[in-house]
């Protein structure tokens, strides 16, 4: 028996994933056609949504993790509200995230190695929220507008600030 994994896109409803079930354990998966496009990451059209993991970990993660990685609701990430479509009728992301919680356990990962997932997705996010504006001086042509955001994100992806800063700048 399969069962797919669907997407919302306005191109194309359902992605190319499938897993295998044997005997009501994952055996296997296939992926017919791999499509990760950065541009979903940065930009969605009216009507989509980003990665569905991204809402799954917002609305499921416990308040605790939520608060210590200083993440909310999807309306609060640039990166998740340009489609304004962060709900989709008849899908319940907190119990889809927890569905993926089982899924990573069954493969092996521990509590650690998930919440560094956790924290790159919500590195992620705080990352999209980061401003830039004019810079004050001659010699650069812009500055971050908002110090606490890139904080933020260089703490959750573990990186150097200044190192993050120069590199966006």
């Amino acid at each position: 028996m399969r069962k797919r994994s669907e997407t919302t896109t306005l191109p194309a409803l359902e992605s190319s994933r499938r897993l295998i079930y044997a005997k009501g354990k994952i055996v296997g998966a296939t992926i017919d056609t791999y499509l990760l496009e950065k541009s979903r990451l940065l930009f969605q059209a009216r009507g989509e949504r980003n990665y569905h993991i991204f809402y799954q970990m917002l609305r499921g993660l416990p308040l605790s993790d939520k608060t210590a990685m200083k993440i909310g609701s999807p309306e609060d990430f640039h990166y998740l509200n340009q489609g304004k479509a962060s709900v989709i009728s008849g899908v319940d992301d907190a119990s889809n995230f927890d569905r993926v919680v089982s899924a990573m356990e069954l493969i092996g990962l521990d509590a650690a190695q998930r919440m560094s997932i956790w924290r790159l997705l919500a590195g992620l996010l705080h990352l999209g929220n980061v401003t830039f504006e004019e810079a004050n001086d001659d010699d650069e042509a812009a500055q971050i507008g908002d110090i606490d955001t890139l904080e933020k994100a260089a703490e959750l992806l573990q990186v150097d600030i200044i190192r993050l800063r120069t590199s966006l700048l």
